[in-house]
């Protein structure tokens, strides 16, 4: 079908469909004499990613088409057509595949109604996913780079001040790299180059360093070092003596950030709940009231709040 220049006038519908071999997606839009094709999408699957689930491969098809389309989709109502009926639940519940779930976080800011149709009715994406074009690649929320001046940095090379980064990764993604001893595949980006996605503004260890100074706390018991026997100084930081230490947070605009680090990106955090998202920071930081201030964030967050389910029994009526 000859393709047509995007129209605001008419409604857009996205429809998508996965094979064992790749993922295909058409975007149309909704005219009067019938619905008429956009763009098409079509790329295969990495070794990896063929030993998903059905689900899970009919979601990164949608998840592509949106990443794809971005400009078109956002802001404005839709429709996504799939022939995988598992799929209408998924704005509806948090999903139990963690991966689902996750992905279902990240298209919360679209507008979209889904809909299921009969495979033979989804023959366009059908066709593409049957038989992908586009060459096949990791999907970006599996390796997702973090760039950072202070978090998971390396605390026993505190004089090298070059930015560090660090890839989060998969087990899958480690089991292969074990196997096949190739332990540089992983690519390190500098802080010059942009990450849309890490919006939440880093930290470096001067900062650390600068706000100890000012802490009165950090100063009383760095004179009286000896006395506090749960601290030691290394290179002009007040540690915490854990296995390895860790850096002392004073009170103030560190704390919060490294709270929105570890709980609210996507790379990082993905709103995990408490338990993992304490143990995420205190194996990196420390200070007094950490167990409180996390509890108290993790409630706060709006978004864990509408998406996560209920755990305990509805009130019963007042009689």
């Amino acid at each position: 079908m000859v393709l047509r220049l995007p129209n605001n006038r008419f409604p857009f519908k996205v429809q998508t469909d996965a094979s064992d071999e790749g993922i295909g997606a058409v975007l149309l839009q909704i005219y009067p004499e019938g619905d008429r094709p956009i763009a098409y999408l079509s790329k295969k699957f990495t070794q990896a990613q063929r030993k998903w689930s059905p689900m899970e491969q009919e979601c990164y098809a949608f998840i592509c088409a949106l990443d794809k389309w971005h400009n078109y989709l956002s802001g404005i109502k839709f429709a996504w057509e799939t022939d995988h009926k598992a799929l209408t639940q998924l704005n509806q519940k948090a999903q139990i595949n963690k991966r689902c779930e996750r992905w279902r976080l990240k298209i919360l800011e679209y507008d979209y109604k889904v809909k299921y149709i009969p495979g033979l009715t989804n023959s366009m994406p059908d066709y593409l996913s049957g038989s992908p074009v586009d060459d096949a690649e990791e999907d970006p929320d599996e390796v997702s780079l973090l760039i950072s001046k202070s978090t998971q940095t390396d605390f026993l090379d505190i004089n090298n001040q070059s930015p560090v980064v660090t890839a989060v990764q998969t087990r899958a993604m480690k089991l292969r790299n074990s196997t096949s001893n190739e332990k540089n595949d992983t690519t390190i980006l500098t802080s010059d180059t942009p990450v849309e996605e890490n919006r939440i503004i880093s930290f470096s260890i001067e900062q650390i360093i600068q706000a100890q100074q000012e802490d009165n706390y950090v100063k009383s018991s760095i004179d009286n070092i000896k006395k506090h026997t749960k601290y030691l100084i290394k290179n002009n930081l007040l540690m915490r003596r854990l296995n390895p230490p860790v850096p002392y947070v004073p009170q103030g605009e560190l704390r919060q950030t490294i709270l929105q680090i570890y709980h609210d990106t996507a790379a990082n955090g993905a709103h995990f709940g408490r338990d993992k998202t304490l143990h995420k920071i205190k194996t990196r930081y420390f200070w007094p009231s950490m167990y409180k201030d996390i509890n108290n964030y993790i409630k706060s967050c709006i978004l864990c709040a509408q998406c996560n389910p209920r755990r305990h029994k509805t009130p019963g009526k007042l009689r």
